[in-house]
Formats: structure tokens, C-alpha cells, sequence
């Protein structure tokens, strides 16, 4: 779950820093970036945290704080993709946007883990099974799992290059244990015909190398954590 949630936090740091430099650059290189942030936006781990929040107890207050916010700014994303011309793009509202959900967010994730470990000490007789089903319908309502295609040029590479396999001093550089090594090759490949653009803006690269520092702090909440 830690790693997890750290591929989320290092998906919305490439997004956050790297949008005042885009907004100088050229038209593609805005509609790539605005690509690679939809991919966070919609990845499983922000839909799970918006739209389950109810599920187990977990604060809804919480979960009310953080939802619009997301919903902004896939909105903002959404008007910049629809824009041949990419003039809607705007780093500073984008920067904004994220800024006014992402303490909440993360403090949600913070407060799930020790909410699902004393869930499973207290109930390790619940079936998890007919919760996976329903992840997996929400999950092909949103597109991801529709078909192999799709895991393979957007979710696979998404994982990939926001996971930062040093963090936690390499702990969990195993993440995909046996797997890395061929998924990442696999990530290459199928990138090379779709979204060929999108993943220069991604933290890490498909062997879950951090490119560079993007460590961004939001209220004081340790974002790697």
C-alpha cells in the first residue's frame, strides 16, 4: 500500500513541477503533459480514494475535501486536451488545482493504511473477493482492463515510471518481484506505437529510475510516506 501510494504522490510531483517549464514549450509538448497528468488523475489509486471512501469507514469528511478538487482538476486537463491549439493550458491554475486538494489526498492515504491493518486484525474473516470484483468493474468502466492493449501502453507504463524503486533506501525496488525486468521491456515496446510522447514526463524511468528530485511537500505532509 506504501508503495502505492508513493507512485501516486511521485505521478502528481512530475505533473506539479514540470508544468511551469511546459507552458513555454511547444503545443505537443503541452498536450503530452496534460496526457501523462490524466493518467494520474484516473489512475486506480485516486478513483479508489475518491470514489470508495465509504468503504471501510474511512473519513468522508475527508474524502468531500479532496473529491471536487480532482474532479477540477480533470476538468482542466480534459479543456486543455480538447484544444488543438493547447492555449487553455495554464501552469500556474494547474499548480493551483493541485494545490488545493493534495494535502488532503495525501493525509487520506496516510490515515487508510492503519485503517485497513486494524480493519484485517479485527475482521480476517471477510471475503476480499466480491471487493476485487467490484475494483474490476470500476476498473473497466474507466477503461483500464478493457483490453490488453490498454494495460500495456497505460497502465503498465504508468506504474512503471512512477515507481521510484530507491525510495525507502531500495526497500521496495522489488516491487514487481521476477517481473521488472521483462514488464519494463514489454512498457518499451508497446510505447513505442501509442502515447509515444506522454512518459518523458513521468518521474522515473520503466526501470523505475527517479530521473530527478520532484519532491514537493504539501503542508508539511512527507509525501514518499
Amino acid at each position: 500500500m506504501t508503495v502505492f501510494h508513493n507512485i501516486l504522490f511521485r505521478g502528481l510531483n512530475a505533473l506539479y513541477n514540470q508544468a511551469s517549464a511546459v507552458s513555454k514549450g511547444s503545443i505537443p509538448d503541452k498536450h503530452d503533459l496534460v496526457s501523462f497528468g490524466e493518467e494520474q488523475v484516473m489512475f486506480p489509486g485516486l478513483e479508489t480514494a475518491s470514489n470508495n471512501a465509504g468503504l471501510l469507514a474511512i473519513n468522508v469528511r475527508q474524502h468531500e475535501s479532496f473529491h471536487k478538487g480532482i474532479e477540477d482538476l480533470r476538468n482542466h486537463l480534459d479543456s486543455v486536451k480538447r484544444d488543438p491549439q493547447a492555449k487553455a493550458f495554464d501552469a500556474t491554475r494547474l499548480r493551483a488545482l493541485i494545490d488545493a486538494f493534495a494535502p488532503a489526498l495525501v493525509q487520506h492515504l496516510h490515515d487508510e493504511i492503519p485503517t485497513l491493518v486494524e480493519y484485517s486484525r479485527r475482521f480476517p474473516e471477510v471475503d476480499v473477493r466480491p471487493i476485487e470484483q467490484r475494483f474490476s468493474v470500476h476498473m473497466r468502466s474507466k477503461g483500464y482492463g478493457a483490453s490488453p492493449v490498454t494495460g500495456l501502453t497505460l497502465l503498465l507504463p504508468c506504474m512503471l515510471a512512477c515507481h521510484d524503486r530507491d525510495f525507502n533506501g531500495g526497500r521496495w525496488a522489488a516491487y514487481l518481484p521476477g517481473t521488472a525486468r521483462t514488464l519494463s521491456g514489454v512498457a518499451k515496446f508497446a510505447t513505442r506505437f501509442a502515447h509515444r510522447g506522454v512518459w518523458r514526463f513521468a518521474p522515473c524511468t520503466f526501470n523505475s529510475q527517479l530521473k530527478s528530485d520532484m519532491c514537493v511537500d504539501w503542508s508539511g505532509h512527507g509525501i514518499e510516506s
